[in-house]
């Protein structure tokens, strides 16, 4: 049996999209004198046309093993690693297919996966005592903590400009019967909008995260992010998924949403109901996004046998969320509420069967009736949760 040799070949190149790779081919076959030059032409035809999402995946080694064969060579093994290196050090960087922008852990150089350096604004975090104080501040008992992690996550923050002009209707009571009413109004505003440039990002404390960054912009700001804080903090970044271009359409849609709610909200004012909008036109401008890493502190504590989880804005050592145990005095609380409000709810409904000779009896009993199950149902449920959500 004729010995396997093993075959190497190590390119870089940009992909379709623009992505700067190095793809490392290994090929096991029996021994050739054109192998190499055979896969170094292989991947060179075929792996610029791809992007890169298709060289990651196996079309790349199925495009490469069918050219190996109309040359008549058959490979018993082919393997494709697909890696990034830094453009400044040349270091090796694992990155996700969805990254767009890395900051280099070795010479701590921020770019996008083309080659292109880019700016970075950071928060340096404050302190792990600083952030356990806060979170001691809000729990208010001693507890053990499991882990405290501290992630940078990357924000886009964008200068909107917005004009909007809504008409609708809305109802509002007037002695014993609703009357419909027309209104309009508008808003002219400019205002700082926060993206999270991640892809399907759900964590903890997001939305408390962006308020924080927006609050702190102007009091306290970023700094530009340089090489050695770059080096410090590169493997706590989780890496921007989203690009410029995406941000501004991302703030556009979500700001226009917020002002349809808000527009809803100021159609007749509190008092109204029924509320819809007939007209709503809206002038919305994105523009001038900045990329800003903002820490988070993630902490997860034990109490009493129970694990629970808290958020710490790194920024300015702020607790923006957390898990907070549920104390038996406040349970048994919970419960007399329940109790009290069942008994509550039942004497009204009596005393209204009874003596109630309105035409809208019946519909009070009802009304008073779903919301004594209601309210008592939400204090059995509290009292029985397993932890209380604090928001700062």
């Amino acid at each position: 049996m004729q010995k396997l040799t093993e075959y190497r070949v190590l390119k870089s190149f940009s992909t379709r999209d623009g992505r700067l790779v190095y793809i490392s081919a290994v090929a096991r076959a029996k021994e050739s004198p054109h192998l190499r030059d055979y896969l170094d032409s292989a991947i060179d035809e075929y792996a610029r046309d791809l992007s890169y999402e298709e060289v990651m995946g196996d079309i790349l080694r199925r495009k490469v093993l069918e050219f190996l064969r109309k040359k008549g060579i058959i490979v018993e093994n082919l393997k494709i690693a697909v890696s990034y290196r830094c453009p400044v050090c040349g270091a090796s960087i694992e990155l996700s297919p969805e990254t767009v922008i890395y900051v280099c852990p070795y010479c701590g150089w921020a770019g996008d996966i083309s080659g292109k350096s880019r700016r970075v604004w950071v928060w340096p975090s404050v302190d792990y005592e600083h952030a356990l104080s806060s979170l001691r501040r809000i729990v208010r008992r001693r507890f053990r903590v499991n882990e405290a992690i501290l992630k940078y996550i990357p924000l886009w923050l964008v200068d909107v400009d917005a004009y909007v002009y809504y008409e609708g209707y809305y109802k509002v009571k007037r002695r014993d019967r609703y009357v419909t009413r027309y209104g309009r109004g508008e808003f002219r505003e400019k205002l700082l909008y926060p993206v999270i440039a991640r892809l399907n990002a759900e964590m903890f404390a997001d939305e408390e995260l962006k308020e924080d960054a927006v609050r702190n912009w102007n009091r306290l700001p970023p700094l530009d992010l340089d090489v050695e804080l770059g080096k410090k903090i590169a493997k706590q970044i989780l890496a921007p998924e989203i690009e410029e271009k995406e941000a501004l359409r991302i703030a556009r849609d979500e700001v226009e949403s917020l002002y349809i709610e808000k527009a809803l909200d100021a159609l007749g004012g509190k008092g109204a109901v029924d509320k819809k909008l007939t007209e709503f036109k809206a002038d919305i401008k994105t523009r001038n996004p900045r990329l800003v890493l903002a820490p988070l502190w993630l902490i997860t504590y034990s109490w009493r046998g129970s694990i629970y989880t808290a958020a710490v804005s790194g920024i300015d050592g702020k607790a923006l969320r957390a898990e907070l145990p549920l104390t038996l005095g406040k349970r048994l609380f919970y419960i007399t509420a329940a109790y009290l409000t069942a008994i509550f709810s039942g004497g009204l409904l009596e005393l209204i069967y009874r003596f109630g000779d309105h035409d809208d009896t019946g519909k009070l009993l009802l009304l008073i009736a779903a919301g004594g199950i209601i309210g008592t149902l939400f204090f059995l449920r509290s009292a029985f949760k397993e932890y209380e959500l604090w928001r700062g």
